[in-house]
Parts: C-alpha cells; sequence; structure tokens
C-alpha cells in the first residue's frame, strides 16, 4: 500500500515537473522569438540612422563652411568698417578740433583727439606715404595746441592773487602751532580741478608737456600774490613813520 502511494506521488510529480518543463522551454521561445524580433529591429533602425548620417552629414559639414564664411565675411566687414573710420576721422573731427575744446565738455574733445591718434597709428604701420597720414597728424597737433591752451585758460580764469591779509593770515596760523584754525584758500572749484587733471592726465599720457604751463600761470599768481604783499607791507610802514613824525611835532 506504501509502495503504491508513494509511486503515485511520484508519478504526481513528474508529470507536474514535466508541466512546467514544457512551459518554461515555451517560454523560452517565445523570448527568442521576442529577441531575434528585437535584434532584427534594431538591425533596421542602425540601418536607418547610418542612412540618415549620410544624408545629414553632407548638409552639416556645409552648414558649418557657411558658419565659417559668415564668420570671415563679418570679421572682414568690421575691419574694412575700422579702415574707413580712420579715412573718415578728419572730416568728421575738423570742425570740433578747429572749435577747441568747451569747458565743462573735454569729454567729446579728448575723444576726438583719441580717433585722430588712433588714425595716425594706423597709416603709419600701414600706409605711411598717404595724404590722409599729413592731414590727421595736422589735426592731432592742432588739438593738441588747442588743449593746451585751454589749459592754461583754465588755470588764469579760475586763479587770482591772494590778499595780503590772506596770505599774513596764513603765516599767522603757520607760525601759530598751538592754533587748531586751518583756512583753506581754494580758488579752483571741484569740476575745474578734476577737468584740469583730466586734461593733465591725456598730455602725460601722450607725451604731451603740461607741468611747464601750470608752473608758469600759478607761478604768476604767487609772484602777483607776494608783490600785493610787498605793497601792503610798504603801505603800512609809510603810514606808521607818517604817524611817528606827526607825534614828534606834537611833543
Amino acid at each position: 500500500m506504501n509502495n503504491l502511494d508513494s509511486s503515485v506521488q511520484a508519478h504526481t510529480k513528474l508529470e507536474k515537473e514535466t508541466t512546467n518543463l514544457v512551459l518554461l522551454k515555451d517560454r523560452v521561445d517565445k523570448y527568442h522569438d521576442l529577441s531575434t524580433q528585437m535584434s532584427s529591429i534594431l538591425t533596421i533602425f542602425e540601418k536607418r540612422l547610418g542612412n540618415l548620417e549620410q544624408t545629414i552629414l553632407p548638409v552639416y559639414q556645409e552648414t558649418e563652411q557657411l558658419q565659417k564664411r559668415q564668420q570671415n565675411l563679418e570679421a572682414t566687414l568690421n575691419c574694412l568698417e575700422s579702415v574707413l573710420s580712420h579715412y573718415d576721422v578728419s572730416q568728421e573731427v575738423c570742425q570740433l578740433i578747429h572749435q577747441g575744446p568747451i569747458e565743462g565738455s573735454i569729454g567729446a574733445f579728448l575723444d576726438a583727439l583719441a580717433k585722430l591718434r588712433a588714425a595716425m597709428d594706423y597709416f603709419l604701420h600701414n600706409n605711411s606715404q598717404s595724404v590722409e597720414l599729413e592731414n590727421v597728424t595736422s589735426l592731432f597737433n592742432t588739438g593738441c595746441e588747442g588743449l593746451n591752451q585751454h589749459y592754461s585758460m583754465l588755470l588764469k580764469k579760475h586763479s587770482a592773487p591772494l590778499k595780503p591779509v590772506e596770505l599774513l593770515d596764513l603765516i599767522y596760523i603757520e607760525d601759530d602751532s598751538s592754533s587748531d584754525e586751518y583756512t583753506s584758500f581754494r580758488q579752483l572749484s571741484q569740476s575745474t580741478r578734476e577737468e584740469l587733471f583730466t586734461i593733465s592726465l591725456w598730455l602725460e599720457q601722450n607725451m604731451r608737456e603740461y607741468t611747464h604751463i601750470y608752473a608758469t600761470e600759478r607761478g604768476e599768481v604767487v609772484l602777483r600774490s607776494l608783490q600785493l604783499l610787498k605793497d601792503h607791507q610798504k603801505s603800512s610802514s609809510w603810514g606808521t613813520e607818517a604817524l611817528i613824525a606827526n607825534a614828534t611835532l606834537c611833543k
């Protein structure tokens, strides 16, 4: 009886495993079919991508070449525009240079001089025989001379000799070290000082002498201030002598 039951169980288990094996084989076959189909699809897709690449690659290369040509064309046009601006600068700034700088608007004049300087450098290095080199050089020198005159005019206009009383106050403050009082005699406004500084910086950067102009104009102011002090001292001494003489006669 036990042997029969064992045989039945074994037979049942065998049938079950056989069924599972058949099912597994069926699924393996289906997986193999799917793999084959997927491989075929991927192969077809790869071929199509290859065809598409062969079609697009010439277009891409041509587009890249066109972009390079466009960049070269733009660079050439920019260079041409820059060169043409050097030829046009003399006519562009001629009126402004001959008019001279205007107080409070020195920036526009310095910009014009910068354009002339750039044109000079271009013609010196690329076309030293050009008539334009003579034109821009002449205008540049005229502008520098006008700038020097404007610099001198600013110093004269905004400088005046100190009154004797002001000088004596300064001497008194200098001698009296215990005094905390400080008097400042600033004759130049903030805007004028800034304009003079801007002009001085430009002249220095462009190898133009300006210190002698400043020394001459401000030196004259110092001399006039000292002369006024000297005259004041003389008049004061004469007045004192007259008072002493009158006092002696009264006695």
